[in-house]
């Protein structure tokens, strides 16, 4: 059975501004509904139940490998856990669709948000899916469109953070105010779930509501799962300097939105 947290070895970078005008994949239909903070449409069940994951830390926290905390507050099976009421399709055959082979499983410590330029969700999910020839597939876990689809394209390592700054993942881990993220010297690959964002990343057309709202429920989703709160949700703009995206929204606006949630469900 295939791993559904990213492994810890250094992954290739992404610069988060891709354009292609590959032909479109080809998707299954899901049905619109999550049970126990996750994705699941009858198919899909992700975040996992019961894998390996890394807790939230009560000390100051190295995000150099090993566990660091406690254990989660709330499982992924605890009871009364709100549906987030998306909808979930699943590219080809995401679920083995991974980067595994660079590493073995390790801690995963938060979630992050980046932007993907074209307006076409189906070249979203293409690109996301198959990768580009100068880096390797799959590009992210997840593809949010603009309509609010979610579609799974990769389970498992992905190559969507690239290195980045570790002081930054140790405030993941902290659930702390982040510092400005200076250096590349940290495997993000190993340790975030990725969700790239279908957009035209010039921070002028604005997101549509439907959209930032499947942003927060992915996100809550998966902090429910692993009794995380919004400080463990990044924008890539913050882990990786020379970054921009998600351009046109403000990651604490989106971390006020997740912890809304988290708190009103």
């Amino acid at each position: 059975m295939k791993s559904t947290v990213p492994s810890a070895t250094c992954g290739s970078d992404w610069d988060g501004n891709v354009r292609s005008s590959a032909v479109p994949s080809r998707m299954t239909r899901g049905t619109p509904t999550n049970r126990n903070g996750r994705f699941q449409d009858g198919h899909v069940t992700w975040p996992p139940a019961g894998g390996p994951v890394a807790h939230h830390s009560t000390q100051p926290s190295s995000p150099e490998g090993g566990h660091h905390g406690r254990a989660h507050d709330r499982g992924p099976d605890a009871p009364g856990t709100p549906s987030e009421d998306l909808v979930v399709e699943e590219a080809r055959d995401w679920r083995h669709r991974d980067r595994n082979h660079k590493g073995p499983v390790n801690n995963v410590n938060g979630v992050m948000i980046h932007h993907i330029v074209t307006s076409d969700t189906e070249n979203a999910v293409k690109i996301s899916y198959d990768g580009r020839p100068d880096l390797p597939d799959p590009l992210c876990h997840g593809v949010i469109g603009r309509g609010g689809l979610v579609c799974m394209v990769g389970n498992g390592r992905t190559n969507h953070a690239g290195r980045g700054d570790g002081d930054v993942l140790r405030a993941v881990i902290d659930e702390r105010p982040l510092p400005r993220g200076n250096e590349r010297n940290t495997d993000g690959n190993a340790r975030v779930y990725g969700f790239v964002c279908e957009s035209l990343g010039d921070g002028v057309h604005p997101w549509p509501e439907e959209q930032l709202e499947a942003i927060e429920k992915a996100a809550a989703a998966i902090c429910r799962t692993y009794g995380w709160h919004a400080g463990s949700v990044t924008g890539r703009l913050e882990w990786q300097p020379g970054k921009i995206d998600p351009k046109g929204f403000t990651m604490d606006s989106m971390r006020a939105r997740i912890a809304g949630r988290l708190v009103a469900t």
